[in-house]
């Protein structure tokens, strides 16, 4: 008999804490959670931002018949365009990468944009 009782108020005190558990305001912390998330998202959108600020696309540069052109390839590609439309020294220039944007669908496409970024 006391087994039974014992066992009785033992699963009182569960199914207590049970409802204390489903009865929680897990809301706020859901809230809290949300709001660090778009905190982290405004920090990642910033600095993808400040990388872009030493970025220059160029538009129009045809396309080498070299497939799947490596950095240094777009990199020559870009100072060569420098020195002949701008007017400048372009061996003083330094670029951290360069590459061409997307891939080449077919001959019949429009060049595809080159990014550089500068150091």
């Amino acid at each position: 008999m006391k087994e039974v009782r014992d066992l009785k108020n033992s699963i009182e005190f569960t199914q207590s804490q049970v409802e204390e558990l489903t009865k929680g305001n897990y809301d706020h912390k859901i809230k809290d959670l949300q709001v660090n998330i778009d905190n982290i998202l405004e920090k990642t959108d910033d600095l993808e931002n400040r990388s872009r600020r030493k970025n220059l696309c160029f538009e129009g540069i045809a396309e080498p018949y070299v497939r799947n052109e490596a950095w240094d390839q777009s990199e020559e590609q870009v100072k060569k365009i420098i020195s002949e439309h701008m007017n400048l020294d372009a061996h003083g220039i330094k670029i951290e990468r360069a590459h061409q944007v997307g891939t080449k669908k077919s001959s019949s496409d429009k060049p595809r944009n080159i990014i550089a970024k500068y150091f």
